[in-house]
């Protein structure tokens, strides 16, 4: 059987012990937003993440953290779909490799998992900069001057399609004193996981930002808006 040939090297068993925040943190990024695929010509497994072409310094720290350093980014435009008329370009990593994937497979992410994904078995310390990366991925946070009412209004949420994953997740969070909603979205099949309480929003993001060293940088600076103005 045809084996594929190794073109570029890096730290294939980076995700083998989930024991640092880094590696918290990117695992659950890639809960969000990898894939992993099979090549049956080559009989190989590999890695994809993709993101807007606005967060690719992003997924240089991606590079940096697993040694990719020769591996260049691939860039695309694609017009294709109702929402992208005028052309979305992505910023795309891909990794082959049998190794990293058979260990991403232990906690949960593998082929087709959007459906079946679930939280992972690490320390508990650990958990907030999982979701960390998992929110950075699949999150949103959203604050909005109501003019008629003469208020801000504060949102979050996180829409996933593993009803199980979202459950998980808002019951770590109500152990953590902090309360969400979870809703089922018929005309998308998926799920969210929201809270528009500005006291809850504020723990959630002390909860996953304290002393935090990784993150999108994007959504960190709508968090430190959104504390600069419910201060």
């Amino acid at each position: 059987m045809r084996k594929g040939v190794r073109k570029h090297f890096f730290d294939e068993n980076y995700f083998e012990k989930i024991d640092t925040e880094e590696k918290a943190y990117w695992l659950g990024f890639i809960a969000a937003d990898g894939s992993i695929v099979k090549s049956s010509e080559y009989n190989s497994y590999r890695l994809y993440i993709n993101l807007s072409h606005e967060d690719y310094g992003h997924l240089e720290k991606f590079k940096n953290a697993i040694g990719a350093y020769d591996i260049e980014l691939q860039k695309y435009t694609s017009t294709s779909g109702f929402c992208n008329p005028n052309g979305t370009t992505t910023s795309r990593i891909v990794l082959n490799s049998m190794k990293l994937c058979m260990d991403l497979a232990k906690y949960h992410i593998h082929q087709r998992k959007s459906y079946d994904v679930e939280m992972p078995d690490i320390e508990n310390d650990l958990i907030p900069h999982y979701l960390r990366g998992l929110f950075d991925g699949d999150g949103s946070y959203y604050c909005k001057y109501d003019i008629k009412n003469n208020r801000y209004r504060y949102s979050f949420e996180i829409v996933g399609a593993s009803e199980k994953l979202l459950m998980q997740v808002q019951k770590y969070l109500l152990s953590m004193d902090i309360k969400t909603n979870v809703y089922h979205r018929k005309e998308s099949n998926s799920i969210r996981l929201m809270s528009g309480s500005k006291q809850e929003i504020l723990k959630l993001i002390d909860l996953l930002y304290s002393n935090a060293h990784i993150y999108l940088d994007r959504k960190y600076e709508k968090i430190n808006e959104i504390k600069s103005i419910a201060a």
